[in-house]
């Protein structure tokens, strides 16, 4: 709580050209969990380091961990070059945004909430898989739409993001239409330039048939694949409940002793004892190989 407080606190106020006292301190803190992570990675049971990575990776928790770190460097670089610092206060912002749904990790220790974030993760699967079937809806709207809006006009961004923008938004009731009795001869009931005498009309009629695709049948086909997704859940809440606070007790219980950023300290052991540890190894080595050649030497004189 104290980081979230930390970073919500330099992400509100104004920055300057150099960072101050309480950046600093963040950036310290954000440099010992990604110390953090790098230790769970390498501290994973298999012998090889990609498969050591694959073993971390494979918990959803620690990807998102990894993503925030990096999108934090990633501001960090932006911040301090001073043509990128509005580029990097952004990249700031969806940073503690993560960091602040990292709470989620906690709830599943919680008998009623746990299975709530089980829940959360398997339905935005669901819902980036029906993603794709909407974006072919989009298109097949968006682009006649705009093709009969703004006939003749000339390639440019703002035409590629009407395409998009106007669909999206009429998805969830915002349909751009302007009151009938306020609609002028130059003007669509879409507020667009009129360009011919049935483009309204037509693109009226397309609208009608969308949103009777996408807001009845599209988004029902979402709200009962989610119930699916929720009844198989609560018939397995107890067991899931039990294995996210197993794993969750168990991570805990591998980490040091100390918080963040004080757990630089037990890397810097860490470091020190596997120091220690190549250079006794070599030294025992040496005096192996040392013994050996003695014991070979002598068992020549013998003879």
């Amino acid at each position: 709580m104290l980081f979230l407080a930390l970073f919500s606190y330099v992400v509100l106020v104004r920055q300057d050209k150099i960072p101050s006292i309480a950046e600093i301190v963040l950036i310290i803190f954000v440099c010992t969990l990604c110390a953090e992570e790098i230790r769970q990675i390498l501290h994973s049971e298999p012998p090889t380091l990609k498969n050591k990575f694959k073993t971390w990776a494979s918990s959803y928790w620690n990807r998102f961990d990894g993503l925030a770190v990096v999108s934090f460097f990633i501001g960090l670089g932006l911040r301090l070059y001073p043509p990128t610092r509005d580029a990097g206060h952004v990249v700031y912002c969806f940073d503690v945004a993560l960091w602040i749904m990292r709470l989620m990790h906690f709830f599943s220790v919680s008998k009623y909430m746990g299975p709530y974030v089980v829940m959360i993760h398997r339905m935005t699967l669901d819902l980036m898989y029906f993603l794709l079937i909407m974006v072919v809806f989009f298109l097949a709207y968006g682009i006649p739409q705009q093709a009969i809006l703004y006939p003749n006009e000339g390639p440019s961004w703002s035409m590629a993001s009407r395409v998009f923008f106007r669909p999206y938004f009429q998805a969830y009731g915002e349909l751009f239409l302007n009151a009938p009795d306020l609609i002028e001869n130059t003007t669509t009931v879409f507020g667009t330039p009129r360009k011919d005498s049935y483009g309204d009309t037509v693109v009226s009629f397309m609208t009608a048939i969308y949103l009777l695709v996408v807001n009845i049948l599209l988004l029902n086909l979402l709200i009962a694949i989610f119930n699916n997704t929720y009844e198989k859940v609560q018939t397995n809440a107890k067991q899931i409940w039990k294995f996210e606070r197993y794993y969750l007790v168990t991570e805990y219980k591998q980490r040091p002793v100390l918080i963040p950023p004080f757990i630089i300290l037990n890397h810097v052991i860490y470091a020190i004892r596997f120091l220690y540890r190549c250079c006794f190894k070599k030294s025992c080595n040496r005096n192996g190989n040392q013994d050996a050649a003695s014991k070979v030497k002598s068992k020549t004189s013998s003879f």
